[in-house]
């Protein structure tokens, strides 16, 4: 990894993202290196570091809309390196390779890839919390043994199976895929006994999907990133007919100001 400052660009749907982040954002700086942490959703500012990192959750085995439109208006590389983290569950298959070859074409140089298994978003029962904090400590873990790789040059981008991966690569691209999205989030409701009306559904959404009137509405531009329905502190949103278990890594609060924080050095 060349000298410089590092632009580390974020999405973070529950808060598993953004602790490997801020795991790995902790290795740069103990080595002195200067290390911005931005939300993707800020979109792409106008004077980019010489490296750039990009860090994400995997979703239908690539990953969210607002990645892919932050990565494609990414002026062209001209030599400029990046990185990349996932956190997942389990399996991608449709990200790396993929999103290797986009940049390369842009002409970034590829420093190296790395997914990192976190606890799942979409907990079908309830599971200890010590089980959850166990999986979160090792998937940090992993991230800054990742952060040391790419210091030391160590790191490396792989392809995947180059047809499988442009296939998978191409289901969270696809319109229809996050169409299909949308309509599971027309499932979304409010309990209104529960709900303080505090608004910060609205505010943590990355698809401007809620509108708080006198309790808050659901439209038709959800990506299932589990924000509201996992970080809202009142447990008000639920899933028409779906029991639901919540899992979330960090509170709405903290999510909230690590965005505020866009182009701080903290």
């Amino acid at each position: 990894m060349r000298e410089g400052k590092i632009d580390f660009f974020w999405f973070s749907g529950t808060g598993n993202t953004l602790k490997v982040v801020e795991a790995m954002a902790g290795v740069f700086r103990s080595a002195g290196r200067e290390v911005q942490l931005k939300p993707l959703t800020a979109g792409v500012p106008s004077d980019l570091a010489p490296v750039l990192g990009l860090a994400f959750p995997v979703a239908c085995q690539g990953t969210y809309p607002p990645v892919w439109d932050f990565c494609r208006k990414l002026p062209q590389g001209e030599g400029r390196e990046v990185f990349m983290v996932d956190t997942l569950a389990a399996f991608s298959g449709g990200i790396v390779g993929p999103l290797g070859r986009f940049l390369r074409r842009r002409g970034y140089i590829l420093l190296g890839a790395a997914e990192i298994v976190m606890p799942n978003n979409f907990l079908v029962k309830p599971s200890p919390e010590e089980k959850l904090r166990s999986l979160r400590d090792a998937g940090e873990n992993s991230a800054r043994a990742f952060a040391r790789a790419l210091l030391e040059g160590k790191a490396s981008w792989g392809r995947g199976i180059p047809l499988a991966s442009i296939l998978l690569g191409l289901v969270s691209r696809l319109s229809l895929t996050w169409r299909m999205m949308a309509r599971m989030g027309r499932r979304l409701g409010i309990d209104p006994e529960k709900c303080t009306r505090c608004g910060l559904c609205v505010r943590l959404c990355p698809s401007a999907n809620i509108v708080l009137k006198e309790l808050p509405v659901f439209g038709n531009s959800c990506i299932q990133c589990q924000r509201c329905l996992m970080l809202c502190p009142a447990g008000a949103v639920t899933v028409k007919g779906k029991p639901l278990v919540r899992y979330r890594a960090v509170t709405a609060e903290d999510m909230l100001r690590a965005e505020a924080k866009a182009g701080g050095n903290s």
